[in-house]
């Protein structure tokens, strides 16, 4: 027998589980996975991860169950920067500029609060928010001096 099937064989069924696991909604890691802003980010452990790096933050919805921990950690390195964290806010980011606290560099738009909660996280800083409560929950993240981006949790009643 020819000593490339089995290894062919082998390479296909790694490839079944793996297309498995991706399509049937099931996250095995604690990591979010990001694709198109017009997509949801499903996530299934607890904590629920959203990792800041590189000045981004996975865009699409976060879905989480009512009672569920959703956990931002900070990976982005400032060195050699006048700031040097990222601040998680719930609330909205107004394009605009026209209300809340308008980021430094023109045109970036301006944070709304709702007041729910704001955490400053230096690299490798995490914060922690448990939704007691279903609904959709906005949050942004400012990048000192600007505004870097938005996301949402949602939360599935139980």
């Amino acid at each position: 027998m020819n000593k490339k099937i089995p290894i062919l064989i082998a390479i296909v069924l790694i490839g079944i589980a793996i297309l498995y696991v991706v399509f049937s909604g099931k996250d095995t890691t604690s990591s979010t996975t990001a694709n198109t802003s017009s997509d949801t980010v499903s996530v299934s452990k607890t904590p629920k991860t959203v990792t800041i790096k590189g000045h981004k933050i996975p865009s699409g919805d976060i879905i989480i169950n009512q009672g569920d921990t959703v956990e931002w950690t900070n990976l982005d390195s400032f060195a050699g920067q006048t700031y040097d964290a990222h601040t998680v806010t719930s609330g909205i980011i107004d394009t605009t500029g026209a209300q809340g606290t308008a980021g430094v560099v023109p045109r970036s738009g301006s944070g709304v609060a709702d007041g729910l909660y704001t955490e400053s996280l230096a690299l490798n800083d995490s914060f922690s928010y448990t939704f007691t409560e279903a609904g959709e929950y906005p949050f942004y993240i400012t990048e000192h001096p600007t505004i870097s981006g938005q996301g949402t949790i949602v939360v599935i009643a139980q």
